[in-house]
């Protein structure tokens, strides 16, 4: 096992934030310039500047748009999702009451979107955008908070993965809710770690009730048994889903939108093995292999596999609370969260915008080891950010090999191989503390009363 140097777990965070602050606010400054740098009409710019004309600043921030749309994913615009599926969703549900176009979310997300229906189209993309923009300043500061309490290193490292986190950009420029899910989820594991069980349930419940695969957080709750916290959970998600579109739609009126929002999501499932895009293992190995895509035999024993994978994070996670292991809590949020491209079938890019956070928890689970075996760690470590990175990506310059070849599924595998090294023998190492050598396991033998003049052994009672 490698050891442990204590020394260099990372140095106390100082008690004056102004340093943090001001080292914060560089970082996002650099990496605007970066961005700016990387999408702006750079030649327009510079004839603009050398022949001392004035520059078109709208033109400038359309073009730009276009450009990282365009990089990103070959799309014409920025908010696609959004204007086509989210917003026409809030105007649906309260005039048919059914799901829009390749609306996949649940009836209460699309209630919540009706106030922004009601603007006009450009204004509601406009405000949609700078809540985009303030949801990835959540996402920095929720977990950067945790953070940094532990370690300034971990908060600027942190910091620094979400800026150029690839999946964070995906999801700014296709307009889409991943972020927001994993801002809920990750406050609700700060929340729990500080012992606030009740918000801790109410916004995994609000992140359940927008999308559904957030609830496999719920496992992790149910092997601690933490009755209460999934009673409140329970109560909520069945409020959000259930309750409030009911009072709206009524039984039948919900019982149609689910029937054909299932339709929908079944119908993408079935296209996303086509999608070069899709993350979820079994397409990024089969494209990887060169299956047919109409071998629907072999993607169908890729998913028995994925999920018996699944299974095996599930049976570590009960290894990990049984043993009460060091880190349990970021190790077990960060195992579930690494599932996903095990279990959804419509993984897109943009749903892997937990990997700043599990990247960080894999960092602190090395932090103060040596070795030759941490080295190779700290190296996988390395790839993992590398591939999961928006510089490595602008680098390619060609989004169809990033996507078709599963650079954030491998990136999201890599850290998964992480939590096992660290966490088996963390699981070893507790139940080793919980059942000392030496120690049986038979329930121990009541002692036989002294006998009396003339009674045997054999025949006393308690030792019969």
């Amino acid at each position: 096992m490698a050891k442990r140097d204590t020394h260099r777990q990372g140095s106390p965070p100082a008690r004056s934030p102004a340093g943090l602050i001001v080292t914060s606010l560089a970082m996002i400054a650099l990496a605007l310039a970066y961005y700016a740098w990387v999408y702006s009409p750079r030649d327009y710019l510079v004839r603009a500047i050398a022949s001392n004309e004035h520059i078109d600043m709208n033109y400038v921030r359309h073009a730009t748009a276009r450009r990282f749309a365009n990089a990103i994913d070959g799309q014409p615009e920025m908010n696609i999702d959004f204007t086509w599926h989210f917003y026409p969703a809030g105007i649906v549900i309260y005039g048919r009451g059914i799901p829009g176009y390749r609306y996949f979310n649940s009836a209460f997300f699309a209630l919540c979107l009706n106030p922004l229906s009601r603007l006009g189209r450009i204004h509601a993309t406009q405000l949609w955008t700078g809540l985009e923009f303030a949801w990835i300043g959540l996402l920095a500061l929720v977990p950067g908070v945790h953070f940094a309490r532990r370690s300034r290193l971990e908060y600027y490292l942190y910091l620094a993965l979400v800026l150029t986190s690839l999946p964070v950009l995906h999801n700014l420029m296709w307009g889409q809710i991943s972020v927001p899910l994993v801002v809920l989820v990750l406050g609700s594991f700060c929340f729990y770690v500080r012992e606030r069980r009740l918000g801790a349930a109410l916004l995994l419940a609000l992140a359940t009730s927008i999308k559904f695969y957030p609830a496999v957080l719920a496992i992790y709750f149910l092997l601690k048994r933490e009755f209460r916290l999934l009673a409140v959970f329970a109560a909520c998600t069945a409020t959000f889903l259930v309750a409030v579109p009911a009072a709206r739609l009524g039984v039948d009126g919900l019982r149609e939108f689910s029937r054909r929002s299932n339709e929908m999501i079944g119908q993408v499932r079935y296209n996303a093995w086509f999608d070069p895009n899709s993350q979820y293992l079994p397409h990024v190995l089969g494209r990887c292999l060169g299956l047919d895509q109409q071998d629907r035999t072999s993607l169908g024993r890729l998913a028995v596999a994925s999920y018996g994978l699944a299974a095996l994070n599930v049976l570590l996670l009960w290894g990990m609370v049984r043993a009460r292991a060091e880190h349990e809590t970021e190790a077990a949020f960060a195992l579930l969260l690494l599932s996903t491209p095990l279990l959804v079938e419509t993984s897109w890019p943009h749903y892997f915008a937990y990997l700043p956070f599990c990247q960080v928890v894999a960092y602190h689970l090395l932090s103060g080891r040596t070795g030759w075996g941490a080295r190779f760690q700290y190296a996988l470590l390395g790839v993992s950010i590398a591939l999961s990175s928006s510089v490595l990506f602008n680098q390619l310059d060609d989004f169809r090999t990033y996507s078709r070849y599963g650079f954030l599924c491998w990136s999201n595998m890599l850290l998964l191989l992480l939590v096992y090294a660290n966490m088996i023998p963390a699981v070893r190492d507790g139940l080793r503390r919980a059942i000392p050598a030496g120690t049986s396991h038979a329930p121990a033998r009541p002692k036989a009363p002294p006998l009396h003049a003339g009674q045997s052994r054999t025949t006393h009672p308690a030792t019969a």
